[in-house]
């Protein structure tokens, strides 16, 4: 992450090469970072981006996942409830959830390009104010993979949207664009690409010179009038409860392994093109 003189953090999704896909231990890194993100004093505000073109491909689901974090503060943190125990194929991520939810800080989104599953609920939910390039996208794949709405976007979406459109975009998987994200109020700002983060950083430093007190009992005050933080817990916890039934089901198997294939077969197409570029290089002359 990045400190602004204003006292801004920005927290930046790094993997480009990879679409800032959600493995395991981002994960675990987005539950320490949140924690603390929240005890920083010379933090006020945070922004959330991703580098390259996307902002954030989604889940993973690896196969064999890779930890970098010692296995003694993952347990501390999952003593502590701030933490999945990782006992699910596909967890619902609910403490990740309630930690954002609970972040009395200001927070802005800056949607740089694509974003997929989770990664959606994170841009569109869990922060103060919402700002997207044009060159942005945004997918539910929940249907295509033979699984079901998490991280509260059960709740959130319909909340903010309806139950009809939140239907069809869960269930068709389509495309949403950011003219027609900022219609449906999920949105606050459209911006050229090469203004998007000046805006949001710009954005979170207004929000950091509000009063504190106000900004964190605002945010309870909106969470209490949706039922508090018990309501999104008892849905999540809902939520998990069908998508293990999604995962036992055997299209669930066959779905995933569709993915699977076909994110190979891009990452082979694209190393076959490294190669040729290689290869169509001008020698140097002697």
């Amino acid at each position: 992450y990045v400190m602004e003189p204003n006292g801004v953090c920005v927290v930046s999704f790094n993997e480009p090469g990879k679409l800032n896909r959600w493995t395991k231990n981002l994960i675990i890194e987005l539950s320490l970072m949140i924690e603390h993100l929240k005890r920083a004093e010379e933090v006020k505000a945070v922004v959330w981006t991703g580098k390259g073109r996307a902002f954030s491909s989604g889940a993973a689901f690896e196969t064999k996942p890779k930890i970098h974090m010692p296995m003694s503060v993952i347990e501390a943190y999952q003593k502590r409830g701030l933490l999945a125990l990782w006992n699910k194929t596909v967890p619902v991520l609910k403490e990740l959830t309630l930690s954002f939810l609970r972040f009395p800080k200001p927070s802005v989104c800056a949607v740089n390009g694509l974003s997929v599953g989770g990664a959606v609920n994170f841009a569109w939910f869990f922060h103060d104010h919402v700002i997207a390039s044009k060159s942005a996208k945004f997918k539910y794949p929940f249907s295509d993979l033979g699984i079901v709405p998490e991280l509260g976007s059960s709740v959130l979406l319909p909340l903010v949207v309806g139950h009809p459109t939140a239907r069809s975009i869960f269930l068709t998987g389509d495309w949403i664009y950011p003219d027609q994200a900022l219609r449906l109020g999920l949105l606050r700002e459209v911006v050229e690409p090469e203004f998007l983060l000046k805006r949001a950083v710009y954005m979170a430093g207004k929000l950091a010179r509000k009063g504190t007190a106000s900004t964190r009992l605002t945010k309870e005050l909106l969470i209490a009038q949706i039922g508090g933080i018990s309501r999104l817990e008892e849905q999540m916890e809902r939520e998990q409860e069908f998508m293990d039934k999604a995962v036992a089901d055997p299209e669930f198997a066959r779905r995933i392994e569709m993915f699977r294939a076909r994110f190979s077969g891009k990452k082979k197409n694209t190393e076959n093109k490294k190669k040729r570029n290689m290869h169509n290089l001008p020698r140097s002359k002697l």
